[in-house]
């Protein structure tokens, strides 16, 4: 749900999706990017093709700002770069696992949680709603189970 507007300091409170299948980021969401980053494409110069096989034009390419959370760093805010401006795209804003590996991002699935690592630091998790893995973007949705799942146990482990 997009409950911001575009502004050079203001964070979009819309949910992200880690997609293994799709080859860019992408929203339709044209309120979401940052001032001057937004570039406007001509007509089929940026074609995808959906999961449905239909044939859809960017009409635009930019930097979002989204936020995220991990249990060690808590909430933070990161840059998004090269996001697609799909207007035709669903409600679902999409992060491309293949667009991340590519910056030397990497995306580990431990117990059905994908977790995000940048220079082996974990600095984002997800949680599966509706059969799509969503990005955390504070503590308020998560659940005990998962952060004991999450806690690091090697300090209980000393001490035992």
């Amino acid at each position: 749900m997009e409950k911001a507007m575009m502004g050079k300091h203001v964070v979009p409170e819309i949910d992200w999706v880690i997609d293994s299948g799709c080859t860019n980021h992408m929203t339709k969401h044209a309120g979401v990017f940052l001032e001057g980053t937004y570039k406007r494409l001509p007509s089929d110069e940026r074609q995808i093709r959906t999961a449905t096989a239909e044939l859809v034009s960017a009409a635009g390419i930019g930097t979002v700002r989204i936020r995220i959370w991990s249990p060690s760093q808590g909430s933070q805010t990161i840059l998004l770069q090269e996001v697609l401006h799909i207007p035709s795209a669903g409600s679902t804003n999409l992060i491309s696992v293949s667009q991340l590996t590519v910056k030397v991002i990497n995306i580990s699935f431990k117990s059905d949680i994908p977790e995000v690592f940048r220079d082996g630091i974990l600095i984002a998790i997800a949680k599966k709603f509706d059969r799509l893995y969503t990005i955390l973007t504070d503590a308020s949705v998560t659940d005990e189970g998962l952060l004991i799942l999450l806690k690091d146990l090697t300090l209980t482990t000393l001490w035992h």
